[in-house]
């Protein structure tokens, strides 16, 4: 069924000057540091892209019965909304906590259509909280979106794409980094602090959050979801199933990993599925927070921090870890991406944290400006 779209708007101190401030650190940094380490385990472990790549091959693609080519077919002043559903689970044990949810909105529109290129839009609409997340991370996430939705929302990033619909280049990314920062910085400057930090102490530690900030970073946070939507466009890959494993190198944490890649010759729609188990030794989780906190904090810091929670490292990291990373990715026979479902967890022993992306497709309007719903959503 085709409607008309009604689319919707969218003084400076020292942060290590008393030991006072590394004490009260303490209080708080424990869990920041174990999730930033995961974040460093991305650069030793096998990112699943790569591995669908390696299917890719000439070799491989002629001696497939069939293949899929993940190639965009777009008109100019076509667009699709997309709601980004991003979830995030703790367990331990036999116990689940839902901690962390939230949905956002997205356009995309081809302004612009050439034999060899697109240029396209992509504009953030709305945000909205998940009322089934429960915990004091949601309830602070409540607070900081009620304070950056307004300014966030009709932000736009403008970028374009080969002929296939790979991303080639961005046009807008230095405007789109100090937006950013503003941001982050107004939602630091209302952050709350234990009652037990003095005045002083609260400004050091904002002071040192400010400084930590990464425009870069920031900004490819704007950009990962749109990234994870066109990451396979301009590759040609077999279709089947297969499963490999990856001894640990120099580089590398040990792997496995298995491809699923399906098409139906009904719809011409097709799937792409990957996922990969990197395992990480327990001794090295360990070097790993005591590398993140002296970036973190300094040498000397880090050191009297990390001699101060050996213990607590050693009760925690108790077992190896399991870093898993596997994405799910739908096609229409025209290229645009019809969901995708990205998993990122990281399990030690029977306790993890399990990360959730969930993107599907909301409406689509064609070029004459026909709009078509998902009427499953």
């Amino acid at each position: 069924m085709k409607h008309t779209c009604q689319q919707n708007p969218s003084n400076k101190s020292n942060p290590h000057s008393d030991y006072g401030t590394i004490r009260s650190l303490k209080r708080i940094i424990p869990a920041f540091l174990l999730s930033g380490m995961f974040v460093m385990l991305a650069s030793f472990t096998l990112p699943y892209n790569e591995t669908v790549i390696e299917a890719a091959s000439e070799e491989s693609v002629q001696e497939a019965d069939s293949v899929v080519d993940v190639i965009a077919w777009f008109d100019k002043n076509e667009s699709m909304t997309y709601w980004i559903h991003e979830s995030e689970w703790r367990f331990s044990g036999g116990d689940t906590t839902h901690i962390l949810g939230a949905a956002t909105k997205v356009m995309i529109t081809v302004t612009d259509s050439t034999k060899n290129s697109y240029d396209m839009e992509y504009r953030f609409l709305e945000t909205k909280l998940d009322p089934e997340a429960d915990s004091p991370v949601q309830q602070e996430m409540k607070r900081l979106i009620g304070q950056v939705q307004e300014k966030l929302a009709g932000t736009t990033i403008r970028f374009r794409t080969d002929e296939f619909g790979h991303i080639e280049k961005y046009y807008n990314l230095a405007e789109v980094k100090k937006q950013a920062k503003q941001l982050v910085y107004e939602m630091i400057d209302g952050m709350t602090f234990a009652d037990s930090l003095s005045p002083q102490q609260c400004v050091e530690i904002a002071s040192a959050i400010k400084e930590s900030v990464n425009g870069d970073m920031l900004v490819q946070g704007y950009i990962e979801e749109l990234e994870l939507l066109f990451q396979f466009h301009g590759n040609r890959y077999p279709v089947g199933e297969w499963a490999t494993h990856d001894n640990a190198t120099d580089t590398e944490y040990a792997s496995d990993t298995s491809v699923s890649i399906w098409l139906d010759p009904e719809s011409s729609q097709y799937d792409i599925f990957v996922n990969v188990d990197n395992y990480i030794p327990k001794e090295d989780l360990k070097i790993l927070v005591g590398s993140l906190a002296e970036e973190i904090l300094g040498k000397k810091e880090a050191k009297d921090l990390k001699e101060s929670m050996d213990t607590e490292l050693d009760e925690a990291i108790h077992e190896n870890a399991v870093y898993t990373t596997s994405v799910y990715e739908k096609y229409f026979p025209d290229g645009w991406p019809v969901m995708l479902i990205q998993h990122t967890g990281t399990s030690i022993g029977d306790s993890g944290k399990l990360k959730q992306k969930y993107i599907t497709w909301d409406s689509f309007t064609d070029s004459s400006g026909e709009c078509t719903y998902n009427e499953a959503e």
